[in-house]
C-alpha cells in the first residue's frame, strides 16, 4: 500500500517532516527468511517535500516490485 510506480514511501516518526534527516539504504532480500522480492534495480533515496516523507526509488524508474524489503538506517545528529 505504500508503493506508488518506481517508488516506496517510508513512514516513521524519525523521518517524517524531516527533509535534513540522513538515510544508509539497502535491499533486504528475505527479511524473515522466507521467500524474497528480487529488486533487481539500483535505488536511491528522495523526500517528497509536500508529502513529508523519504521514498525509495528505483534509479532506472522501473516499477517498485510489491513485497519488495530494505534496511534503513538513520543518522541522528550531524556528521562531524
Amino acid at each position: 500500500e505504500n508503493v506508488s510506480a518506481n517508488n516506496t514511501y517510508l513512514d516513521s516518526d524519525v523521518i517524517n517532516d524531516n527533509p535534513d534527516a540522513i538515510l544508509y539504504v539497502t535491499q533486504s532480500w528475505n527479511p524473515d527468511g522466507g521467500d524474497g522480492t528480487y529488486n533487481d534495480h539500483p535505488v536511491g533515496v528522495w523526500y517528497d517535500k509536500g508529502a513529508g516523507r523519504w521514498a525509495i526509488f528505483n534509479l532506472d524508474r522501473e516499477a517498485m516490485p510489491e513485497g519488495v524489503a530494505f534496511n534503513v538506517a538513520v543518522l541522528e545528529g550531524p556528521a562531524e
